[in-house]
């Protein structure tokens, strides 16, 4: 019994161990009138200071409507809402219900999302993109912890 436990410990130690890694794939417009937008958490103004205070909710007017696709190295993908303005201001911003356990309020997650918003700001940076690539530097460095 012992060179059982033995043998599967040392197998299981030479198992590479690896985090999640988040990636994003398409991105591609989509009809308002085909969301639905009770399937996403919209990110309020608090947690991210980079969308518009003039318009923070979903637009089911707007033709500047697009879905980013969000894809986990398991196969498992999540999608972001967004609509900007026609400059490409980014207007409103939801993340799927799946993604919802990928963010824990608890640990600052949101506040380090925020923080990286200011940055890519600061940068001047396509709105759109900064926010894409603040979720995933998020997502992906409180997986690697």
């Amino acid at each position: 019994m012992k060179q059982c436990i033995l043998m599967f410990l040392t197998i299981a130690m030479r198992l590479p161990a690896s985090a999640q890694f988040y990636y994003k794939t398409e991105r591609y417009p989509i009809a308002p009138a085909q969301v639905l937008s009770d399937q996403y958490h919209a990110l309020s103004l608090n947690e991210t200071p980079a969308a518009s205070e003039d318009l923070a909710f979903f637009d089911a007017r707007n033709p500047y409507t697009y879905i980013q696709v969000i894809a986990a190295d398991n196969g498992k993908k999540y999608q972001l809402l967004m609509q900007s303005d026609f400059f490409g201001k980014l207007l409103y911003i939801a993340w799927s219900e799946n993604m919802n356990g990928l963010f824990k309020k608890e640990r600052g997650d949101l506040l380090r999302l925020s923080h990286c918003m200011i940055k890519k700001k600061q940068e001047s940076a396509d709105s759109m993109e900064a926010i894409v690539d603040c979720i995933l530097e998020t997502v992906n460095s409180m997986n690697a912890e």
